[in-house]
């Protein structure tokens, strides 16, 4: 009775252990198709966060590149308007300049009509002198005058393109701002995946350990179950050798009773 209690007992105990084995194992799946998802996730995370770069950075040269020409046209504007401006100056020397040598002119002109005759010569020479400069001031402020219209018109040509280019550049860092930014979110949300990842590895282990553990035990109860079964086994083998034994006494003193002696009934037999 008491090896067949031990071994009761150590079948409920190697029953307890692969249910616990059972449990942890489901428990260990779970796990693994949960880290399986999380590492799959990690990779498209990276594969977006990877082309996400590339686009980034495509889209800052590109931005780079129109905010250079942008930046470039004020720069020539600027020193368009400040050719203007130079030209401008340069009119208004002409200008005077031609006004004085009229003035000049003019006036050597009347002094001449009073000069005696002999010093007609020299006057004739420095009126000719003064109308050749006169002259020469009246093309210079032409060709200013020419020089300023053509800056003025490439200043009007050039300025009517800058609102485009900027609006074109500022569309584009706004592009290249919000890339940055969800690039920024991207490596923030794979920062925080990796620590989930982490924490689920660790998880991993440590189920991994208790498994290891309850397979021991689970090993150790099946191992005291199959000795106690053998014991039963031959316990029960060896019963049944007991009672065979017996039958075969019962058999043979059947065999071997007197005629005039009743034979018991047949539910009194001790052997039944």
């Amino acid at each position: 009775a008491r090896k067949a209690a031990c071994a009761a007992a150590a079948g409920a105990e190697a029953a307890q252990g692969r249910a616990e084995v059972a449990a942890l194992e489901a428990e260990l799946w779970a796990a693994e198709v949960e880290a399986k998802a999380h590492a799959v996730k990690r990779d498209v995370m990276e594969g977006l966060k990877s082309k996400l770069t590339v686009t980034a950075e495509s889209q800052r040269m590109t931005s780079s590149e129109k905010e250079k020409v942008s930046s470039d046209l004020r720069a020539e504007l600027s020193t368009m308007y400040a050719q203007i401006d130079q030209l401008e100056g340069q009119q208004q020397k002409h200008v005077a300049r031609e006004e004085s040598l009229r003035n000049q002119i003019k006036a050597l002109e009347g002094e001449l009509r009073g000069a005696p005759r002999d010093a007609w010569p020299s006057y004739k020479a420095v009126i000719e002198q003064s109308k050749a400069e006169l002259n020469e001031v009246k093309a210079q402020l032409k060709d200013t005058k020419t020089a300023a219209i053509a800056l003025r018109r490439d200043i009007a040509q050039k300025s009517f393109k800058l609102p485009g280019l900027e609006k074109v550049a500022d569309a584009g860092s706004l592009v290249r701002e919000q890339m940055e930014r969800q690039l920024v979110e991207r490596m923030e949300e794979i920062a925080v995946h990796e620590v989930r990842m982490a924490g689920t590895e660790a998880a991993l282990a440590q189920l991994r350990g208790k498994l290891e553990v309850a397979r021991a035990v689970l090993f150790s109860a099946e191992a005291s179950e199959g000795v106690h079964r053998k014991q039963a086994a031959a316990i029960h083998a060896e019963l049944g050798e007991i009672i065979a034994q017996a039958r075969e006494v019962q058999d043979l003193g059947k065999q071997t009773w007197p005629v005039d002696v009743p034979v018991a009934k047949k539910g009194w037999s001790i052997w039944r």
